[in-house]
């Protein structure tokens, strides 16, 4: 990709990160479809009338969806007030998200709103995003239908009484996702983190995901890449290893990576990763223009999110920033060590700053902790396929174990102090100094060669 892709394509994430950290930026999901369909179709007509095609998609298509984003987000607004609220007494809507347990264990949804009744009777249609609370327990999949009856206690509807969820419409795909998550549940009922890494479900792992985000390493529980190229990557290697052959290895990959979704949800980083995986044909930095196109004109609803700004911002750094500061440390540490740094510092560099803006600090553990940790996890999952696989009592142990470990490290990595943006700007003043030493000694090499 040319300059000028990158440069356009490196605006998009200051939007993504901005739109984050504004609630209102939710409400973008409301009728994005038919428009972002739209432009994509004419930017991707209009690439053919150009001698680099490619680029010029990726340029006018990031262009036009964050234009069309934009100014759709400035015309959204509530049908209700929040005067009105006080006399909701039932929604309508759909989930946007698979649902989950929250840490006091009431059932937790994220809802796009149709319908809203009042105490009335009133029904009237209502535009925007919600989170609401139930203490059912079930499992509900992104897509279903439902209807709430309960209030809104601030931003949140709270269903008040245990009936108070109801499904009115639920597809074909949703029943078998719903059996596969209780068929896997089932049996990675005795295995420690199974339902987070292979479900992105926290449920019995709430505490250790807290320790996790407490030192700044949610991001290798969270699943993401890591976790499908395990799963994807295992499947194409041992295929092609059998075989002898890549086209029947790929295909499996990408079959087990859609089976890996379907049963852990379209979350917005897994479903940047499952796009990346399957664009396998095209260059990285291409391969991520395309998947972020792809995935804000299909499901503009999972692109603003704080887990698809961090992804995204992960994903630029690892492909862009870290080749150079892998470079750079090849002067001082071996080469493997320097790929695992370089890619840790990168990652942390870029995604310090909204940590920062969203919380009011960031973990200069991770540095550390975060590679190691990713490690361990690595092991983690391998281990609980075994299990979902073979249930056997060892291997359940054994990855007992290893949870406790790394609550360890953790905990470990969390005692240490967090940091403002004072000691970023020093950790990024170190990092640029450091490029530009490399880069002076490169040249100072590369002359006393030539003149040699």
């Amino acid at each position: 990709m040319d300059t000028v892709a990158v440069f356009i394509f490196s605006l998009s994430f200051p939007l993504l990160c901005v739109l984050t950290v504004f609630p209102s930026a939710g409400q973008a999901v409301s009728c994005l479809f038919p428009h972002l369909s739209l432009v994509f179709l004419l930017s991707l007509s209009g690439g053919f009338f150009f001698r680099k095609r490619r680029q010029f998609l990726f340029i006018t298509g990031i262009v036009c969806l964050t234009i069309c984003c934009v100014l759709y987000l400035c015309s959204v607004f509530h049908y209700y007030g929040t005067e009105d609220r006080s006399e909701v007494c039932a929604v309508e809507g759909t989930l946007i998200r698979d649902s989950s347990y929250g840490s006091s264990g009431n059932l937790v949804l994220s809802l796009y709103l149709e319908k809203a009744q009042n105490n009335y009777g009133n029904t009237v249609s209502v535009r925007g995003s919600i989170r609401a609370v139930s203490k059912e327990r079930a499992v509900l999949c992104a897509g279903t239908k439902v209807r709430l009856e309960g209030s809104f206690s601030g931003d949140l509807f709270v269903c008040s009484r245990e009936k108070g969820l109801a499904v009115t419409s639920k597809g074909r795909l949703n029943f078998i996702r719903e059996n596969l998550i209780l068929l896997m549940q089932k049996r990675l009922e005795n295995c420690s983190m199974g339902e987070m890494l292979l479900l992105g479900r926290t449920g019995r792992s709430e505490e250790l995901a807290t320790l996790a985000s407490q030192c700044g390493c949610m991001h290798v529980l969270a699943l993401s890449g890591m976790h499908l190229n395990i799963i994807g990557g295992g499947v194409y290697r041992t295929v092609k290893k059998l075989t002898g052959r890549k086209t029947p290895a790929r295909i499996l990959s990408i079959v087990s990576a859609l089976v890996f979704l379907l049963a852990a949800g379209p979350g917005p980083s897994l479903l940047r990763s499952f796009l990346f995986f399957v664009l396998f044909f095209l260059p990285s930095d291409e391969r991520l223009a395309a998947a972020f196109i792809i995935q804000l004109a299909l499901f503009p609803w999972t692109v603003f999110t704080q887990g698809a700004a961090y992804g995204y911002i992960s994903a630029f750094a690892l492909i862009f920033l870290s080749p150079y500061v892998r470079q750079t440390l090849r002067l001082f540490l071996p080469d493997a060590a320097a790929g695992l740094a370089g890619a840790s510092a990168a990652v942390l560099l870029l995604n310090a700053p909204l940590q920062i803006l969203l919380t009011g600090e960031w973990h200069p553990a991770a540095l550390l902790a975060g590679p190691f940790a990713a490690l361990v996890v690595s092991l983690q999952m391998s281990v609980c396929l075994i299990c979902l696989a073979f249930p056997l009592p060892f291997f359940q142990k054994l990855s007992g174990h290893i949870a406790s470990f790394l609550a360890q490290l953790f905990t470990f990595a969390g005692r240490l102090p967090a940091a403002s943006w004072t000691a970023f700007a020093v950790f990024a003043a170190c990092i640029v100094f450091a490029g530009a030493a490399s880069r002076a000694v490169g040249w100072q090499l590369k002359r006393k060669y030539i003149k040699s």
